[in-house]
């Protein structure tokens, strides 16, 4: 369902072009942050300092998935109404065939043109693959493909871990304020990594799902120009501020991550709100990246550590950013080809016991 044309008896829904369109957004910050690295630290005077703060402020687009991941995960239980082990077996393989198809190509792509397997995992390049694509290589220390893919290992656990998820939320109800000061806590007093911390933020997005937090905040007072503008101009002031907060005092302190929790809550506000007055007709290649965001993720590293002559063919930003844009797109758009061709949505309907539709 989308959002509202303007008409006040019409609710506002947050839909998933609206999501798709904040995923692109992410993705695009993902690209700034792995891309831009290594141009940032040879740029000097402003070019430099506004390199280097864009590739620190871009690490937001984990905390913008996490966010939607828990939400999105936590509506689509709550359709379903399937059985929580099946519910979560679906998920758990529709990631790993997807990430096993991605990292097998890539992998099979490059130990072709280096010269065997021994140049990508030494040592023991069998054993340490099988740890790669099983996606336990971020915990064991072991050699990686590329570093990115440890969101895959963060997203498993999520996974295997949203039924206890599930039950605090859906129990605690108008608890679960207590449950964000609680999850607050935790990131600043134990120690951590960036798998618990985002662990946090997708809890909260499952809380706002719970809470009908986005939609709620779409309805919000009655149907009115001022009502809108007040409501755009809150959010991007909101927005603006915690950026600027979060480069100036908390950039590379453990305070940061608060800085990506709350700006990735006001961007999905900010964009929310503007997308249900204005769904923009222009933003397709947006939505469509945000419609290819995993498979984009999957595959963006390897142009950066295996191919960095490619991407890096010249040294000014624009052209990075072009030219790693163009190709992960288009990779990624060939692996969301295959993905269809292979069969690989219709996990799920293999996993509830249903007949899938062809």
């Amino acid at each position: 369902m989308s959002c509202s044309d303007g008409r006040a008896a019409e609710r506002k829904i947050f839909s998933v072009r609206q999501t798709h369109i904040l995923k692109g957004i992410a993705v695009l910050l993902l690209l700034v942050h792995h891309g831009l690295d290594p141009v940032s630290k040879e740029l000097s005077g402003f070019a430099g300092r506004l390199a280097v703060n864009g590739v620190s402020y871009a690490k937001l687009c984990v905390a913008v998935f996490a966010l939607l991941s828990g939400y999105g995960m936590y509506l689509s239980y709550e359709r379903r109404e399937k059985p929580m082990a099946r519910f979560v077996l679906a998920h758990i393989l529709k990631l790993y065939a997807v990430f096993w198809l991605a990292a097998l190509v890539q992998i099979a792509v490059v130990a072709c043109l280096r010269g065997g397997l021994a140049a990508i995992y030494p040592e023991r390049p069998a054993f340490f693959m099988l740890l790669d694509v099983l996606a336990f290589s971020y915990h064991a220390g072991t050699p990686k493909f590329v570093n990115a893919w440890w969101y895959v290992t963060a997203t498993l656990i999520y996974y295997c871990l949203f039924p206890l998820f599930y039950a605090v939320v859906r129990r605690l109800r108008y608890g679960n304020l207590a449950l964000l000061a609680l999850l607050a806590a935790a990131v600043f007093v134990l120690p951590m990594t960036s798998i618990r911390v985002y662990g946090c933020v997708f809890v909260t997005g499952m809380i706002f799902a719970e809470r009908d937090v986005f939609n709620w905040f779409l309805n919000l007072y009655k149907e009115s120009a001022p009502a809108f503008w007040a409501k755009l101009f809150g959010c991007l002031a909101v927005f603006a501020g915690l950026s600027l907060l979060r480069q100036k005092f908390l950039a590379d302190t453990r305070m940061a991550y608060y800085g990506d929790w709350l700006i990735a809550l006001a961007l999905i506000l900010l964009v929310g709100v503007f997308t249900c007055r204005w769904m923009p007709k222009r933003a397709w290649l947006l939505e469509l990246t945000g419609r290819y965001s995993f498979e984009i993720y999957l595959v963006h590293s390897a142009f950066i550590k295996h191919f960095p002559g490619y991407v890096y063919i010249t040294r000014d930003c624009l052209g990075v950013m072009l030219r790693l844009f163009l190709g992960a797109f288009l990779a990624g758009a060939a692996l969301h080809w295959l993905i269809q061709k292979l069969g690989i949505p219709k996990i799920p309907t293999w996993c509830y016991g249903q007949k899938p539709v062809s």
